[in-house]
């Protein structure tokens, strides 16, 4: 096996030059749970209308059509247990809110609401 010798006229170690930062991009994209479907999200603004109105059936019944469609979204479980908990079913309620926080990414607005409600529902 041939080894090259050094050359006495190139320096062993190149001087370090700091890394430039990287070009400012597109922000980035929000975590996949903050994405809601557009089907989910026309059923989400139905059901929350509905709530509103006092049609909790309705909207229990749309957060249930909702969650068949994506079980990952937070969204949901909060429409599902704010409508069970209106409708003084607390046990129901406490559930799906513990359910929704494991689909909820930190620090995110649904989070927050998510563990608000728990906190209510737990609350002696």
């Amino acid at each position: 096996m041939h080894r090259r010798r050094p050359n006495p006229a190139r320096p062993l170690h190149r001087p370090s030059v700091p890394a430039a930062p990287p070009p400012p991009g597109p922000p980035p994209a929000p975590p996949p749970a903050e994405r809601v479907l557009p089907a989910v999200s026309a059923l989400l603004a139905e059901g929350w209308k509905r709530q509103r109105a006092g049609d909790l059936a309705g909207a229990i019944a749309l957060g249930e059509r909702a969650l068949r469609i994506d079980p990952r979204a937070p969204e949901v479980y909060l429409l599902l247990a704010t409508a069970h908990r209106a409708a003084g079913r607390e046990g129901q309620a406490l559930e799906l809110a513990r359910r929704g926080l494991a689909w909820a990414p930190r620090g995110s607005r649904v989070r927050l609401r998510l563990e608000a409600l728990r906190d209510e529902l737990t609350r002696p």
